[in-house]
């Protein structure tokens, strides 16, 4: 008993990786069964010799194709064959056989092997064999029935493969036992140490594996007590190692709603709220799942859509390279709208509720005005921009929209309706003028939407599950393809730090601020880039900005930081929706770096312009009886909002204003290597799209979050199939949260004043897109 007890403790030492083959000369040392050799994986071949001293009577070849494998081997005198097949028997189990013949001198035997495998996990797994089975023997006439009995447990990740075996001879009771461990520390480059104690002998071995290309070099060496063995061969075609069990086909959901945020949150129990990934992180998942092999169909359900045109079109371009991998996708519209239709074009079908209306309709923008409100009040408003595209105050300030407030805003209107037209119409094979026409009708009945081409299919998203259980597809969700095997050592990561909401100074914070939205603290993201700076794993970082700007001091903090982190580890911009004004500034790097800008074609940037100014609530008090004086100096508590700017101090914020903007247009032709006289050609507050951006070489390059990473990742030599993404930073629960919003500012202006912008009268000049940037 106690024999049996130290065998089952020296196995489970040795078996915490990936289950033995019966074939060590096949690739399948990659880790894979015989039968199950490569499921999900490519065409394999291999030639080599496993004797050197007895080279020509030791040669074999092996093949493979998916779960087929075959080989061809002399063993001394012995001429050896194997065919070899598996059965996946769903997401756990896996069965096969592989049938042996050898072939000796005036001699035949035939045996047979078969086994069942149960994955606890894509990278652990055990298996009972049945080994060799003697189906004929052809010795002297004599047919002996005999068989082994062999049990393997083990794991593998993507740095570690670590296999252990045991057997045990039904007749006769000799047991063999061993292990192997493949150590991958690069990609091409792979190490293995072996140790096996076998009838009575005890065996070392050590081999090297080297691969160029498509081709696998790979070398060993094993000793016992009689002889030193050397062998090598080589590898052609699909080499990589896969995981121990193949999933089964699988269908992904992805959801389009109100509650897509471009950080990453994390939950808390005790309220109830669950860790949530951000944007990137979705994207990047979505680019994992294109190359995974069992993904069969994508079903896309589009309801609230709270994303921009430029993170629409970048969701779009993410299932777009999902379907040129042979993936299916199928959309279901719940609700219309321009950016839902532009996602959904990706699709190789389109759904429509019946019982919903299709809003279409193209770009609009709405813009308040409250200076006839104001004038009632008895409050002034007094801005002062730079320069005349600079409209962020102008809802205050006018009663309606200027001339240039005007001519930016259709640019900005033509633009995106143009691009968008062109990009749905390419993707269903469609003309744009076709697609203007549906937004033309601004309102369609499901009946009509089918009728017009709009859509492919009428059906609800309930009747769309019902009739896909029918196809046995296992349910995969979209966190399950972030996650990547990790090994001893932690793998490779790419840091993307998202700076999203207005900038200010302080910490950021979850709550919106009113007219504002949430707020990007400089003293966060600062934290986050040193965070990044300090995790060894994090190779490049990407900065993606969500922001139409703030305070400009938050601003140049941000960018310093920018600027001292691109000098210690590879980093690039990335623009989302916005990414203007102060979301501007801190993109531009400086005279001895600069930072590489991508934007999407649809991103709204530019904007370079200041103001500042208050309001004054004078004729106000002095309707209420309300009276005030002011005594010393008449510059003291300037932007206090009791009395007006007098004709000396609105001269003294002017020139406030053009130190700044001088400060801002010399900032982007330094950072980006411009010309000033050209940068003031694009100055002046305008905003762009990325697509203009670019013409004015404004951004280097019209691509998103995908693009960024991609280039990103090209420049540092990495595998982006091998390389963890790390959000920062993440949403943190605020009780302030479960606040209403205007109590929630107040208690925490009160705990941290910085984090208040005073964006009414903080006396600090400004850079901030108009004041409400949403497009219907």
């Amino acid at each position: 008993m106690r024999h049996w007890i130290l065998l089952l403790l020296i196995l489970f030492f040795f078996c915490l990786a990936s289950a033995v083959h019966t074939l060590p000369s096949l690739p399948a040392s990659y880790g894979a069964h015989p039968w199950a050799l490569g499921l999900g994986g490519g065409l394999a071949a291999e030639i080599g010799f496993l004797d050197h001293e007895n080279f020509a009577e030791s040669l074999f070849f092996a093949a493979r194709w998916k779960s087929v494998a075959a080989a061809l081997a002399r063993e001394d005198d012995v001429h050896h064959w194997q065919f070899s097949f598996g059965l996946p028997g769903g997401s756990s189990f896996l069965g096969g056989a592989a049938l042996n013949l050898f072939a000796g001198d005036g001699y035949t035997d035939t045996t047979a092997t078969l086994g069942l495998g149960y994955g606890f996990s894509r990278h652990f797994l055990t298996e009972l064999q049945i080994r060799d089975i003697v189906l004929s023997r052809d010795a002297g006439g004599r047919v002996m029935p005999q068989y082994d009995l062999a049990f393997y447990l083990g794991a593998q990740d993507a740095l570690f493969t670590l296999e252990g075996f045991f057997s045990l001879a039904a007749r006769g009771g000799e047991y063999n036992l061993g292990a192997k461990l493949f150590f991958r520390p690069a990609s091409g480059l792979e190490f293995s140490a072996s140790l096996g104690y076998a009838q009575s002998e005890l065996c070392l071995g050590a081999g090297i594996g080297v691969a160029l290309g498509n081709i696998f070099e790979r070398a060993g060496f094993s000793h016992n007590k009689n002889k030193n063995t050397v062998s090598a061969s080589v590898v052609l075609g699909d080499h990589d190692h896969g995981d121990l069990l193949a999933r089964e086909n699988t269908l992904l959901e992805v959801v389009v709603n109100a509650s897509i945020s471009g950080q990453a949150r994390e939950g808390n129990l005790l309220f109830g709220q669950k860790d949530s990934p951000g944007f990137a992180a979705r994207l990047f998942a979505l680019y994992r799942a294109a190359h995974e092999p069992s993904l069969k169909l994508v079903v896309v359900r589009l309801s609230e859509n709270s994303l921009g045109y430029a993170r629409s079109e970048e969701l779009m371009e993410a299932l777009l390279a999902l379907r040129r991998e042979g993936k299916k996708i199928i959309a279901v519209i719940e609700k219309g709208g321009l950016r839902n239709l532009l996602i959904a074009s990706a699709a190789n079908e389109m759904y429509m509720d019946p019982n919903v209306q299709l809003e279409i309709a193209g770009p609009a923008m709405t813009v308040a005005f409250y200076k006839g409100f104001f004038d009632k009040l008895g409050i002034d408003a007094e801005f002062f921009a730079r320069d005349v595209y600079k409209t962020a105050p102008q809802s205050y300030t006018e009663p309606e929209m200027t001339p240039a407030h005007r001519e930016s805003a259709i640019h900005i209107l033509d633009r995106i309706r143009d691009r968008v037209f062109v990009l749905i119409a390419a993707n269903r094979g469609l003309t744009p003028e076709r697609v203007a026409s549906w937004c033309a009708k601004g309102l369609m009945t499901p009946e009509e939407a089918l009728r017009e081409g709009v859509v492919t299919h009428l059906g609800s998203y309930a009747g769309l599950g019902r009739t896909l259980a029918r196809l046995s597809l296992a349910p995969q969700s979209l966190g399950s393809f972030l996650d990547l095997p990790q090994g001893f050592t932690a793998n490779d990561a790419i840091a993307v730090v998202t700076i999203e909401g207005t900038i200010v100074n302080g910490k950021s914070r979850n709550f919106s601020i009113p007219f504002l939205g949430k707020s990007a603290g400089a003293d966060t993201i600062i934290a986050a880039l040193r965070e990044a700076l300090l995790e060894k794993r994090v190779r490049g970082i990407i900065i993606r900005v969500e922001s139409g700007g703030g305070d400009i001091l938050a601003s140049a903090r941000i960018r310093e930081a920018i600027i001292s982190a691109a000098k210690r580890k590879p980093l690039v911009i990335s623009m989302g929706d916005l990414a203007a004004s102060g979301g501007f500034w801190l993109a531009c790097g400086d005279a001895g770096t600069r930072l590489q800008i991508f934007a999407g074609s649809l991103s709204l940037t530019g904007s370079i312009g200041v103001f500042a100014g208050k309001v004054s609530t004078e004729k106000l008090r002095a309707h209420l009886g309300i009276a005030s004086e002011r005594l010393g100096d008449p510059n003291a508590n300037l932007y206090a909002d009791e009395k007006g700017f007098t004709p000396e101090q609105r001269a003294l914020i002017n020139k406030m204003l053009d130190y700044w903007y001088a400060q801002f247009v010399d900032l982007v032709a330094e950072g980006r290597r411009m010309p000033r006289d050209k940068v003031l050609k694009s100055a002046g507050g305008r905003v762009w799209t990325g697509e203009d951006a670019g013409e004015f070489g404004l951004v280097d390059r019209n691509a998103g979050l995908l693009g960024a990473y991609a280039a990103l990742l090209y420049g540092l030599r990495g595998d982006p199939l091998r390389c963890d993404l790390v959000e920062y930073p993440k949403e943190r629960f605020d009780l302030a949260n479960l606040i209403p919003t205007g109590l929630g500012t107040i208690m925490a202006s009160f705990s941290d004043p910085d984090d208040w912008p005073g964006i009414l009268g903080s006396g600090r000049a400004l850079a901030l897109l108009p004041w409400n940037p949403v497009f219907d």
